[in-house]
């Protein structure tokens, strides 16, 4: 795994329930990781932040998409150069250790 791929950011307190991923949504959510870190590189961006996407009001399971896109930004940083530094902000502490160990699991 590329070592680029920064910490576990902003914690809070706070939980939600979520419901199942549906088909062709997890590719989706990878889309758009992978395009967001598209375009960060073609402006050259040196950090990009993301919140965890589609789990709040879109109710996307947490745990595989930490795992969606710790994968998702670790394959993209394996292959260019920009962003050097991506932040997963997690507002809940629940999300903050689904994305810590989503990444320790790349690193093995």
């Amino acid at each position: 795994m590329a070592e680029r791929v920064a910490g576990v950011g902003v914690e809070a307190g706070g939980d939600e329930d979520h419901v199942g991923a549906e088909g062709g949504e997890g590719e989706l959510l990878a889309s758009c990781y992978r395009r967001s870190l598209e375009l960060a590189a073609a402006n050259d961006c040196r950090t990009v932040a993301f919140p965890a996407i589609s789990t709040g009001i879109y109710r996307y399971p947490r745990d595989e998409a930490a795992e969606i896109a710790a994968r998702t930004v670790s394959t993209f940083l394996e292959q260019k150069t920009m962003p050097v530094t991506v932040i997963f902000c997690c507002f809940v502490d629940q999300m903050s250790e689904l994305y810590r160990q989503a990444v320790a699991a790349l690193r093995k």
